[in-house]
């Protein structure tokens, strides 16, 4: 950016602009406005233009000469949204608009504030091709709603108004963005998204989020219960009635949301991975263990120079833990990438093969650069046997397959050496969350962890995916107090979920396990923490939200694994904005690029 100064232009609602050469006139009509607004009709939008007997007023927010009358607006005087006889027909936007002019060469951006529906719109309106900086644009957006996300967890879609609100033309910022392109041009949607335009005042109040905890101590073990907005059920044939009559005496709402589980089951996409052909892996189908396997072994053969094979441990069952090592060279900080710990979450084996495909076949300058400048760790499924008998006689089981007399299994995931067996776990054998004889008792947990000790000293990022439920899990399990950098990592976990959110609208909540979710205790994420002291370190629970829960329909892997990728990115950006996971040199040098644009704007 050159020396000159920049100036940003700020709007607001384009009802009250009061911009004009007669400056008695013009703030005697602001006036009138102001007092219809609020002594009259309080959801007046237009100006108070006589159009005709019945009918007062134009919607200047379309009445720019920018694609006037496309689409969104109306020729009917009686409508709110009357654009008016033709573009610059009101005073007031004519007026604005040639004070812009006076302004325009030395205009770095424009922001227009309007309410509501928690949009960051971004020009231009009358189509969805990427015009201008456009994609610079989303990046930005994105991540500025990452960072709008932080505070109250208020969650922002970001695009053009065509393909994210009303897509209506003749707006102040796709005028200005054609007039004098300057680089940063958007309109603020703001709150909210239920009480519309008679937002309360009392909105700066945070919400509540899920898992909102209260204490009673009923016994000597100081019991914890939970008010969750939901719980999710699976009932046996024979045991529906029972169940629901339960539920409906006690008067707890429920909604049956899979009448037939076993259907969904038989309907689940599993197809056949052809051996040395990568592109037969694809994104709409989920793959059973042997065709990952061999996916990977081509990964090998495919990127000789970059990629390696390597083995996490082994399994109760004798099979080797097999992953992947993407290095671009030596002397490289590290990021651990697991998956799969719970065999019937088929969803987060799948996000983290498209992870690793992302990482090798991506051009996106920022997808490569983090690519390069880290060494990644990649291990789809740490829990192979649980996951071939989830495939071949099981589709819900959790656990991995050690025979415990008449039962089978222990969660993997609560049997690592961190407060094992404190909470959220059980020591009856029959049960989905039992933790084992011991901290470390399984060799899936064991091997694992002896394998991360050795590399401990690398890991800046570790990752591991789960499902169900829209969340982004720090650690501890234990407690609800803020440990370690909790607040560094909230910070970065929110904003990275900001920028999750701008493809499809899907929204995470973020917190420690304990806050967010429930008490939980003895699972990797804790122990990579504590024992390791790796810098950041996150656990994702995955889509959806309770609809189809385990059973993610084979059409939602693509979209479901691109928005992970998007907050995975930004999670290595947002982290090196707060001093973690230095050396990323085109990561920085994007981001320096944002800086020196912002520091420019006078304001």
């Amino acid at each position: 950016m050159n020396s000159r100064k920049h100036k940003l232009t700020v709007a607001g609602p384009r009802s009250s602009l009061c911009c004009g050469k007669n400056r008695q006139a013009t703030h005697g009509a602001c006036h009138s406005l102001i007092v219809d607004q609020r002594e009259v009709v309080r959801l007046w939008m237009k100006n108070r233009r006589p159009t005709r007997e019945s009918a007062i007023g134009v919607d200047l927010a379309k009445n720019w000469n920018s694609q006037w009358s496309v689409s969104g607006g109306s020729f009917n005087p009686e409508d709110s949204n009357y654009i008016g006889v033709g573009p610059f027909s009101e005073p007031e936007t004519r007026s604005v608009s040639r004070y812009i002019e006076t302004i325009g060469p030395n205009l770095a951006g424009l922001l227009s504030f309007r309410a509501f529906g928690q949009r960051l719109l971004i020009p231009f309106a009358h189509s969805s091709e990427p015009m201008y900086n456009y994609n610079d644009m989303i990046t930005i957006g994105r991540r500025a709603m990452g960072s709008l996300a932080v505070k109250y967890n208020t969650q922002y879609l970001v695009g053009t108004s065509r393909d994210v609100h009303d897509g209506s033309t003749g707006t102040i910022a796709d005028w200005t963005k054609h007039r004098f392109n300057p680089p940063v041009v958007a309109t603020y949607q703001l709150r909210d998204t239920i009480w519309g335009y008679t937002l309360p005042v009392n909105q700066n109040v945070k919400p509540i989020s899920k898992g909102v905890k209260f204490c009673a101590n009923k016994t000597v073990d100081e019991t914890v219960l939970y008010l969750a907005e939901y719980v999710s059920v699976l009932s046996s044939p024979q045991d529906k009635n029972q169940l629901e009559s339960f539920l409906n005496k006690t008067d707890i709402k429920f909604v049956i949301t899979i009448p037939n589980i076993q259907e969904l089951i038989d309907r689940e996409k599993v197809a056949t991975y052809t051996r040395s052909d990568l592109r037969s892996m694809t994104w709409n189908t989920y793959y059973k263990m042997e065709d990952i396997n061999a996916w990977l072994d081509d990964l090998v053969s495919r990127y000789p120079s970059i990629v390696t094979p390597i083995v996490g441990g082994t399994t109760i069952e004798g099979r080797e833990i097999k992953g992947i090592k993407i290095s671009h060279g030596s002397g490289r900080k590290a990021v651990f990438v697991e998956g799969g710990i719970h065999a019937r979450e088929w969803i987060s084996i799948a996000t983290v093969c498209y992870i690793t495909n992302e990482l090798l076949t991506n051009n996106d300058a920022e997808t490569r650069a983090a690519a390069v400048d880290f060494d990644w760790y990649i291990f789809p499924v740490t829990n192979p046997d649980g996951y071939i008998f989830s495939h071949e006689v099981n589709r819900m089981w959790r656990k991995n397959r050690r025979p415990i007399g008449n039962q089978f299994g222990v969660d993997l995931n609560r049997n690592w050496n961190n407060n094992w067996l404190v909470a959220g776990s059980s020591s009856n054998p029959a049960a989905d969350n039992y933790a084992g004889i011991g901290p470390f008792s399984e060799p899936e947990s064991r091997t694992l962890s002896t394998y991360m000790r050795g590399i401990g000293d690398k890991i800046d990022l570790y990752l591991s995916f789960h499902s169900f439920g829209h969340l982004l899990l720090l650690p501890f399990g234990n407690t609800t107090q803020p440990i370690a950098n909790y607040h560094d990592a909230m910070n970065i976990g929110r904003r990275a979920m900001g920028a999750l959110s701008v493809r499809y609208g899907t929204k995470y909540v973020t917190g420690n396990i304990a806050e967010a979710i429930y008490l939980a205790t003895g699972g990797s994420i804790d122990w990579v923490k504590e024992h390791l002291n790796v810098p950041l370190v996150y656990c994702y629970e995955l889509r959806d939200n309770g609809t189809h829960g385990f059973l993610l329909p084979a059409e939602q892997i693509l979209p479901n694994s691109q928005e992970v990728m998007d907050s995975v990115i930004d999670l290595i950006h947002q982290a090196k904005r707060f001093g973690y996971m230095s050396g990323a040199p085109d990561l920085k040098a994007s981001f320096l690029i944002v800086v020196a644009l912002i520091s420019s704007l006078i304001f």
